[in-house]
């Protein structure tokens, strides 16, 4: 019998589970129309917003803390910066399009462009690849449901309008971690973690989805309680010893540039009595956050660990973040829309229901 909240068997396509070999040409046309999707979604982020902080700075190490925290990037647009292939491109591209865009297409945000698309078709990829090992029907709901929360997050904004070049990437090694921790693929998901800390801070909140997903798994369930806690424990003190360790390095090494990060009292507070930001703040996870932590039982019990530990983290991202920024729930895409296509799965398993006194004709 199969297990609540698992994906088995075949979708309509007669697709095996984790495998593609069986697409036909409505298969492939959908994939085409959801890479066309991740492109616009990105586009529309980076072409059409417009950003208030000096990329060149970070670049070279000179911006303010917590954006020069987030190195990941550092290395790459400095490469660019001295490759003539990534000027001239950033060139062309403005002048196809000049007078249309809020601000000039500078090398760097060239570039921020062509990473932020990959991260995107890349998370796409593990999306359409998670959804045919655990057989959901049909295939492509959790991708769709990734592009939704996506347009909404990046591309949908009426304020805030900023580009960042390290959001997506993160949100890229954040999500698939969170994947890889769900298929116990625990070889996969140490690794990511400690590519994903230099990109941010956030980074943190990996600790506290894994480490219940590891207490919770298969592979540790028959041990003693006292030992799977032990483990647990030392997985939790192994990630948050390296954590600290980086961040503390990349605050101490910034230090000299000054630092941004505060309580945003003041903003928050603004936002919340006037109505007009309410449409903005209830965005977060693409308006579909409070629906799936409504309809929490129809997820797997695995997955429901998942959202208790978003709620752990959502003090601190309220405490810190900016609530009209959509950005700042930028790493739980993947997850939500992921639990949310396994609410839906249960209620199309299921079929309709029909009301009381109700006759079909």
């Amino acid at each position: 019998m199969m297990k609540h909240g698992d994906m088995g068997g075949e979708s309509r396509s007669g697709l095996r589970s984790g495998s593609c070999s069986g697409f036909n040409g409505r298969d492939w046309f959908i994939v085409f129309l959801l890479v066309m999707a991740s492109i616009q979604c990105i586009r529309g982020c980076y072409c059409v917003n417009s950003s208030s902080l000096d990329w060149r700075t970070y670049a070279h190490g000179t911006m303010k803390l917590p954006y020069q925290g987030r190195v990941g990037m550092i290395g790459v647009l400095r490469w660019a910066e001295g490759s003539p292939l990534m000027i001239r491109g950033a060139a062309k591209l403005d002048r196809m399009d000049v007078g249309r865009y809020p601000e000039p297409m500078t090398v760097e945000k060239f570039t921020s462009l062509l990473a932020a698309i990959l991260s995107m078709l890349l998370m796409l990829f593990f999306m359409i690849r998670f959804s045919l090992r655990h057989g959901y029907r049909p295939w492509w709901l959790p991708s769709v449901l990734m592009l939704a929360i996506s347009f909404i997050t990046l591309s949908v904004r009426s304020e805030s309008l900023e580009w960042t070049p390290y959001d997506l990437p993160h949100a890229l090694f954040f999500g698939v971690a969170v994947l890889c921790a769900l298929d116990r693929q625990w070889y996969l998901v140490l690794p990511l973690f400690m590519i994903d800390v230099p990109w941010r801070e956030t980074s943190i909140f990996l600790i506290a989805v894994c480490v219940p997903l590891f207490y919770t798994s298969e592979a540790i369930a028959w041990r003693q309680p006292r030992m799977r806690t032990i483990q647990s424990a030392l997985l939790a003190v192994g990630m948050g010893t390296y954590w600290v360790a980086i961040r503390h390095w990349i605050q101490a090494h910034y230090a000299r540039n000054g630092n941004d990060a505060f309580v945003h009292y003041s903003n928050n507070i603004h936002a919340l009595l006037l109505p007009h930001h309410w449409p903005q703040i209830l965005g977060a996870g693409g308006y579909f956050l409070v629906f799936i932590l409504l309809e929490r039982k129809q997820a797997s019990p695995r997955q429901r660990l998942i959202l208790y530990s978003f709620l752990v983290c959502m003090p601190v991202v309220l405490l810190y973040g900016v609530w009209v920024e959509l950005r700042i729930w930028i790493e739980w895409t993947v997850p939500w829309a992921m639990i949310a296509a396994s609410e839906l799965q249960s209620y199309l398993r299921a079929g309709p229901e029909t009301p009381k006194g109700y006759v079909l004709s």
